[in-house]
């Protein structure tokens, strides 16, 4: 990606989340939840847009409200918190099977190598990180592959939980950090940076995590989600997707919709392979889902491949029903049409001014039937020979220099 491009990241702020059996989210729509320990608080999300050293950022929260506050409220102001403004996540589409979305942020091949600083982690278990890549790893019809670099020291440049200024530096990296605000879980930057793309990701030891499906907030569910935002998916809006804005307790396994946002970033076929999948069709790949056919006008598809759909296209314009003419305009039909002005239709075209508004460009401005000079709202005009300091004092045409003072003339 052209280091000229604006570079887009994405923050992602993990606000410690508890949760209502069956809660309203306050501000917004209902959040459906299920958990043991955490009755009596909910976990919600919001996003946000920002500025990281004069580049644009994405920001997304999810926060932990406890029982009694406004759950949306506090997830804008957790976003404000981060230095953002908020906007609103996709609402869900009905007639569309997917829910999820992207980012902007991708990597070549699919490929990302992360470093992990697991030594303040407060899950005994080892390779939680580990375990939460090979779920995004092994979707069969994507290729995307995170990678354990290997164990680091660093705090993640990006954090800006972490000391010095936040900076790129190439580095993937993973911790566990303490973070003041004790509701935060953990904190996410990913952009396309110095260096191409990088994501930083730091967790909160000041809350206590769940390893065992029976405590807290599951550690391996908030990274598996948080590892789909660095891959460069968004958030989903279908119910019980890893991607969804909200945590409903432990999902550990991937739900068919982020396996199709994965494929879709980061496909595992090519056209030519004898399948057509998902992402090709007869204009991207005819070799595998066949030739383009002709034109049907009404269904919103480019069905010949041509760049046109329905009546754009002009094999649609002889179709009386599908691509009617539009109607003959009329005076009063609300637009100013060819062949109207506001002498012959002002209730389309604006009422034409009370006077001559110029007197020499050639037009009835004032809609009286005189033009120009002839108006008698214009001065007389000069003869050719009278002397005169511009074009519009004159008869003939125009204001002339010769041989003396400028004079009226008629060439």
């Amino acid at each position: 990606m052209s280091s000229n491009r604006k570079q887009l990241f994405l923050v992602t702020a993990l606000v410690t989340l508890a949760l209502t059996a069956c809660g309203d989210v306050g501000d917004g729509a209902p959040v459906t939840s299920s958990s043991q320990s955490l009755s009596g608080t909910e976990i919600v999300a919001a996003t946000g847009r920002a500025s990281v050293n004069g580049q644009d950022a994405w920001v997304e929260v999810i926060v932990r409200v406890p029982r009694g506050q406004r759950g949306r409220r506090m997830a804008l102001d957790a976003v404000r918190g981060q230095g953002a403004v908020p906007i609103e996540d996709a609402l869900h589409d009905e007639d569309t099977e997917t829910g999820y979305t992207f980012t902007g942020l991708s990597w070549p091949g699919g490929a990302v190598t992360q470093y992990y600083d697991e030594s303040d982690s407060p899950i005994a278990r080892r390779g939680i990180l580990t375990d939460a890549q090979v779920s995004w790893n092994e979707v069969p019809s994507a290729v995307a592959v995170i990678t354990d670099g290997g164990a680091t020291t660093r705090c993640p440049s990006l954090v800006k939980e972490c000391p010095g200024k936040q900076t790129w530096d190439g580095n993937n990296d993973v911790n566990w950090i303490s973070i003041k605000d004790r509701n935060t879980l953990g904190v996410t930057w990913s952009g396309d940076g110095s260096f191409g793309p990088e994501a930083d990701m730091s967790l909160n030891t000041r809350y206590g995590w769940s390893d065992d499906n029976a405590g807290d907030v599951d550690a391996q569910t908030v990274m598996l989600h948080e590892l789909g935002h660095v891959l460069g998916i968004g958030h989903s809006t279908i119910g019980g997707a890893v991607m969804e804005p909200v945590y409903a307790g432990p999902r550990r396994s991937l739900h068919h919709d982020d396996e199709s946002a994965v494929t879709v970033l980061y496909p595992a076929w090519s056209c030519g392979d004898g399948s057509c999948d998902a992402g090709e069709d007869e204009c991207s790949c005819a070799a595998d889902c066949g030739g383009p056919g002709a034109e049907i006008c009404d269904d919103g598809v480019d069905n010949d491949c041509d760049g046109l759909a329905d009546c754009d296209d002009d094999l649609c314009s002889g179709d009386p029903i599908a691509c009617p003419p539009p109607p003959a305009a009329f005076c009063g039909d609300g637009s100013c049409d060819d062949g109207e002005d506001r002498c012959g239709c002002p209730v389309d075209c604006g009422a034409p001014p009370a006077s001559e508004s110029a007197c020499s460009n050639g037009e009835d401005d004032d809609c009286d039937g005189l033009v120009d000079v002839l108006d008698g709202d214009c001065p007389a005009c000069k003869a050719d020979g009278e002397k005169c300091n511009d074009s519009a004092q004159c008869c003939g045409t125009g204001c002339y220099v010769g041989g003396g003072p400028p004079r009226c003339d008629t060439l």
